[in-house]
């Protein structure tokens, strides 16, 4: 997401000037003025929040502009009407945009090599630069022409660009000796610049009641939603309520549209930050509503990760072994599945994904009918409407800087916000500490790297191999080819003894390293659910199976696979049924996710009520990550792995359209 310029963001921005306005559709922008789309003025994907107190420290803490200067800004951006866009990115880790009554000011780059804060001037802070003083670069015209050009300063110095009319043009910085052009805009003088700031003053409180119409509209499409889900379909509602405030929003929001919505949290032991829980009683008292908690116990988390370990950008195993499993095995339980709507706080204006899915769709890994109660709240009214509406505090790691709740550690928080948690949750990340640690020394060469390699959080990428390697090398730590540290990282699990090819033939020997949980009679099942032709041969404690262009055989007693295939695909497939079979680690996923409940764990099929579709294979969290990324990898190539899983995805798409249209559900026909 983060890499997408503001022009791709779905939300659009409109700013009336001569009210200091800012709104989200145009024809209640137009009742104040004349409206400007401002949304292009930020440089990534745009959906800003309010201007929070740790702003402000970090601007305080930046390190490559005078003191005197720096409070400048920060007495601008506290008495203006300032909004923040932030962007996570894994080169530029957290950056924040700071748009003052309706132009930007700054950009801040957490600089993770250097644990600084770094600034680069936009427009308001370039004319206040020229304006005090400071030097800058002169050019004829463009400001491309300095980039690359030798100039004397310290590194990351900033620097205006000006043009021969003394007009400011851009902004650059010195990088190795040499300027770096990081901001160029069409000239315009200091003066038209600065009058941005002499706007009228509008605090946030203003704001939030001048876009008091846009927020009804929302929560009369939300009261429509629950209407005919609810009250004409008869569904059941449910919440899955983390804590974090677009839950929070989306739980205010059917509380308001008078919802049979059953409200539950799932909370995992030591990832969890430790207050949550805390903060989720003081919702239940708070609004007057009870919290049905479901918990993953931190045993089990200790088994998975030991297992698959550290989830990471790419195995994000976490969210479907610890969260979604446990809340469907209770829905199904109490509900019939079909008969629920599942309520989820997801934006269109988050990601790319989110973008491009409905309101209402079915959840891929869950199978669940969803609808996103939230689906076009801006985070700057979220934010507002929390604090001014409903008049409830927010958790307080968003106040802190830490721009999302979830686990302690989770892989997609940057780099800045895992150290804030590691000091706010001192004894939750130590209790991690020893599993990143050993992912952390699969991926690197040298010993010697392993402390800067876990300062950085290498870890998060250890699946985005082209991101391992570029934030690597700008540590200085030498990194192992990906084959190789992907391998060694399922060596718990799986172990790849050998690995053959002869002319279009390959072989492949793997030994089990989890406990044996299922039974021959499961694992001939289970084949012959999904290839009738298959033979299957047992004898002194050894199994063969065969195919027309397929041979596997099974060594019982020092659980060692040796198979032989032309085509990979099935031979993983196939690998994939028979570990599933014998050494399933019953996380319950393929349960959960399988339509006919034709599935009892450890893994068996039921063979009168399934239908073959393979979904139970496709969602195997644990065999997916082992099979579908690591093992076809070794098999073929990194690229090609990335297709086999992208062929997964088009299948559940397949599935999930096949579900859309047995719905009966008008909003899901296509």
């Amino acid at each position: 997401m983060s890499a997408l310029p503001s022009t791709e963001s779905p939300l659009k921005i409109y700013y009336v000037p001569e009210e200091n306005l800012y709104f989200f559709k145009k024809s209640i922008a137009e009742r104040y003025g004349t409206p400007q789309d401002v949304t292009t003025r930020f440089r990534f994907w745009a959906d800003p929040r309010p201007l929070i107190p740790d702003d402000i420290s970090s601007l305080r803490s930046i390190a490559n502009v005078d003191r005197d200067f720096v409070e400048k800004i920060v007495r601008i951006v506290k008495k203006c009407t300032t909004i923040v866009n932030v962007v996570n990115d894994p080169n530029l880790d957290l950056t924040r945009e700071f748009m003052v009554n309706g132009e930007l000011i700054c950009t801040i780059n957490y600089d993770i090599w250097r644990k600084e804060h770094i600034m680069i001037l936009n427009k308001i802070g370039t004319a206040l630069y020229v304006e005090d003083g400071y030097r800058y670069v002169k050019v004829e015209e463009d400001p491309s022409e300095i980039d690359g050009q030798k100039i004397s300063g310290d590194e990351y110095e900033v620097l205006p660009i000006v043009n021969k009319d003394r007009n400011i043009v851009g902004s650059c910085i010195i990088v190795n000796g040499r300027a770096r052009v990081v901001r160029k805009w069409r000239p315009v003088t200091v003066e038209e610049c600065l009058q941005a700031i002499d706007r009228k003053l509008r605090t946030p409180r203003e704001l939030y009641e001048a876009n008091l119409p846009f927020i009804e509209e929302r929560r009369q499409k939300i009261r429509r939603a629950v209407e005919y889900f609810e009250k004409k379909h008869g569904l059941k509602g449910v919440l899955s309520f983390s804590g974090g405030k677009d839950s929070l929003l989306a739980l205010l929001l059917l509380i308001d549209a008078e919802s049979n919505a059953e409200i539950t949290h799932v909370s995992i032991e030591n990832a969890d930050p430790p207050t949550l829980c805390s903060y989720i009683d003081y919702i239940e008292k708070r609004l007057s509503i009870n919290v049905v908690r479901i918990e993953s116990r931190w045993d089990r988390t200790r088994e998975l990760v030991e297992l698959l370990n550290v989830p990471s950008r790419g195995n994000r195993w976490c969210t479907p072994l610890l969260k979604f499993v446990p809340l469907l095995t209770y829905l199904k339980k109490k509900y019939n599945i079909k008969k629920i709507i599942s309520y989820v706080g997801s934006r269109k204006s988050e990601t790319v994904k989110r973008r491009i899915r409905p309101a209402t769709y079915i959840d891929s890994e869950a199978g669940l009918l969803t609808h996103a109660v939230c689906y076009k709240f801006p985070k700057l009214l979220e934010y507002l409407y929390i604090w001014y509406g409903a008049r409830i505090r927010m958790f307080d790691d968003y106040l802190h800087g830490i721009e999302r709740l979830s686990c302690v550690i989770c892989p997609f928080k940057s780099c800045l916000e895992l150290e804030k948690c590691e000091k706010k949750y001192p004894e939750t990340f130590q209790i991690w500490r020893p599993y990143i640690e050993k992912l952390t020394r699969i991926m690197i060469k040298r010993e010697e790297d392993l402390e800067n390699a876990i300062k950085i959080h290498l870890w998060r990428f250890f699946m985005l191999h082209c991101e391992a390697q570029y934030i690597a090398a700008r540590a200085g730590v030498k990194i192992e080819d990906p084959y190789c540290y992907q391998r060694r990282s399922i060596e718990n699990s799986v172990e790849i003894l050998s690995i053959e090819r002869r002319d279009d033939t390959i072989g492949i020997v793997l030994r089990a390293k989890m406990p044996k949980t299922g039974s021959i009679q499961d694992l001939i099942n289970n084949i012959s659910t999904f290839y009738e032709n298959t033979k299957i041969f047992e004898s002194d404690r050894k199994l063969e199976i065969h195919t027309e262009d397929l041979s596997i055989m099974l060594d019982l007693d020092n659980s060692v696979v040796y198979s032989r295939s032309r085509d990979p695909d099935k031979l993983v497939n196939i690998l994939k049924i028979v570990f599933m079979s014998l050494f399933c680690i019953k996380c319950g996923h393929c349960t959960v996710n399988c339509d006919r409940d034709c599935i009892e764990l450890p893994y068996r099929i039921r063979k009168e009520l399934c239908d073959r579709c393979g979904h139970c294979l496709d969602s195997c969290v644990p065999y997916r990550i082992i099979f579908d990324m690591v093992i076809y990898a070794q098999l073929t190539s990194i690229r090609k792995a990335r297709e086999r899983l992208e062929g997964i995805r088009e299948k559940y798409k397949e599935i999930l359209i096949k579900m859309r249209m047995e719905s009966g559900l008008e909003w899901l026909r296509w």
